[in-house]
């Protein structure tokens, strides 16, 4: 047990279990690329180090209390910074911004990650639509923009015309909150209603 409490404070894991719950709270974003990542885990991991030595070597604790401890700060220690990194985001929107404001997440992840249902209408740079339905599921891993979705009944080969939905964004018909997500990458356009309700009936 010691042994492996000790590794775990040594290996630097803990530099990357701090980020993993960062983004699990929607303090740092899931797409964040690996090279980003892999710098801020090993400074973590280095601050963690330093706090092992500081519990084994100037307090003189046992290598189970030392490594305990150290897990448990490491935990304390991503949440700390995670709440000064979004007063930060707060202050910099609020004092230094003109229309435009920083965010926690990317922009796909405010679109998707979503705690209700979620209908989207995809459509190509050139207008033609892709696929209309319910998110079941979306993929936040780095580069990739995969979505599963599922068709309402009667809606396979409706052919929405893109500017109707234009229209509904826009006007706000449905009174529903409503986004759009540009996938400049890709080419595609997701206009974004966020349903009350699976009984709600898209156009």
């Amino acid at each position: 047990m010691q042994e492996l409490l000790q590794g775990i404070v040594l290996s630097g894991v803990l530099g990357y279990l701090q980020i993993s719950l960062l983004q699990d709270v929607g303090k740092v974003s899931k797409l964040t690329p690996k090279e980003d990542k892999a710098k801020v885990a090993l400074l973590l991991s280095v601050l963690d180090y330093l706090i092992y030595l500081v519990f084994i070597d100037s307090l003189k604790l046992s290598i189970i209390v030392s490594a305990l401890s150290t897990v448990t700060l490491a935990v304390l220690l991503a949440f700390l910074i995670g709440h000064f990194y979004k007063i930060y985001v707060k202050l910099i929107n609020k004092h230094f911004n003109k229309g435009a404001n920083l965010s926690l997440l990317s922009p796909r992840e405010g679109a998707f990650d979503y705690g209700g249902l979620i209908f989207i209408y995809a459509f190509t740079f050139d207008h033609q639509l892709i696929t209309e339905g319910y998110v079941e599921r979306c993929s936040m891993l780095d580069g990739d923009m995969s979505l599963s979705i599922h068709p309402k009944i009667g809606l396979v080969d409706s052919k929405t015309p893109e500017n109707k939905i234009i229209d509904l964004i826009n006007n706000e018909y449905y009174k529903l909150p409503t986004a759009i997500y540009i996938d400049a990458t890709n080419k595609i356009k997701y206009y974004i209603i966020y349903p009350s309700s699976d009984e709600w009936v898209p156009m």
